[in-house]
């Protein structure tokens, strides 16, 4: 939902934890797959394989693919299904993007050559209350990790299939028979299962070794191409040690993953960005901190900013000035007030 808000609108307040420097698909792909369909005939189709394809292309599931009335609360998020009939058709999708599903009215027509078309007639948008009737709908991909062409998907098997039968013979030149196995089984099984889902995380964008990786902070501004926004880290006291960390972190575990043939070594670039691509990717932060660490400062033009306020909006409670003399007293006759009125004194 928050990238596909990012390349729609510019007024988009995105709330992430630190995980937003992992991977997360080619924003480029993401919006040049996207579609638009437009109600009252001004969207066609010269079949509804063409519909269906579309979908697919776009890696939604299409749950039946046969005639039937099912409603679209059998569906997931990522599917899509058909119902048809000789005169009109519906089809209920449900992008990721969307907090409920989305069902197409579509009705059969007749061309000057006799042939039919189809044309959208309604579009229906769900929401908490019920279905309500828009103009419009922009589909997204049903996943972020998504080929830009046929053609990019066919290289990537192929850089995967290679570099597996790379690395398993240099497992083995190292007396690592049963780790080149392990592997080999492992990638040949990935390979099928990527043929068929024609999705996988980190290769489809064809990185060099060691090129950062595409991440939610490169959805910001895509649409513009202006990288006008900014960042508000809150607590970076605490945040910011784990920017450092999450990259030494994620490269030690897999370079042992890698070693012991559970991994290719291109996993090392599936990876969260280092600390200074991070910082490249920023244009304006405000670092929010009742302690601010060493990095804060260094980063920032200009002198920290008090601001003395009570988070939870409650107000100071009124502070009496009370003489020493009967204080035992004073305080005993306090409390029985309290439990008179059932309440407790600390």
């Amino acid at each position: 939902m928050a990238t596909r808000a990012l390349v729609q609108h510019r007024d988009v307040v995105v709330v992430a934890s630190v995980s937003c420097i992992y991977g997360l698909g080619m924003p480029k792909a993401y919006l040049d797959k996207s579609f638009t369909w437009y109600s009252n005939g001004l969207t066609r189709f010269d079949s509804l394989h063409d519909t269906v394809a579309m979908l697919k292309t776009n890696l939604y599931e299409d749950v039946r693919d046969v005639e039937g009335d099912a409603e679209s609360n059998d569906l997931l998020r990522g599917q899509f299904q058909l119902t048809l009939n000789s005169t009109a058709a519906s089809i209920a999708i449900w992008p990721p993007s969307e907090h409920y599903p989305i069902r197409l009215n579509l009705a059969k027509l007749l061309d000057r050559n006799d042939g039919h078309y189809w044309t959208v007639n309604q579009i229906f948008l769900g929401t908490s209350t019920g279905m309500n009737e828009v103009t419009d709908i922009t589909i997204f991909p049903a996943k972020h990790h998504i080929s830009d062409s046929e053609e990019t998907f066919q290289e990537a098997l192929r850089r995967i299939q290679d570099e597996c039968t790379d690395q398993c013979q240099k497992l083995r030149k190292e007396g690592k028979s049963v780790e080149a196995d392990r592997l080999q089984q492992r990638v040949g099984n990935d390979l099928v299962l990527l043929k068929e889902s024609g999705s996988c995380p980190g290769h489809f964008n064809l990185r060099e070794a060691g090129q950062a990786p595409d991440t939610l902070l490169d959805y910001f501004g895509i649409r513009e191409h202006q990288n006008k926004w900014m960042l508000m880290i809150d607590e970076s006291h605490v945040t910011m040690p784990q920017l450092r960390a999450m990259y030494a972190g994620d490269r030690a575990r897999k370079e042992k993953l890698v070693k012991h043939g559970y991994r290719l070594p291109s996993a090392l670039d599936n990876r969260p960005l280092r600390d200074d691509e991070f910082w490249d990717r920023v244009p304006q932060t405000v670092f929010v901190s009742a302690t601010p660490g060493p990095k804060e400062l260094q980063l920032t033009n200009s002198q920290p900013v008090d601001m003395t306020i009570r988070p939870t909006f409650l107000p100071d409670p009124i502070i009496e000035k009370r003489p020493l003399e009967n204080q035992l007293h004073d305080l005993t006759k306090e409390i029985k007030e309290r439990a008179e009125k059932n309440e407790r004194t600390l």
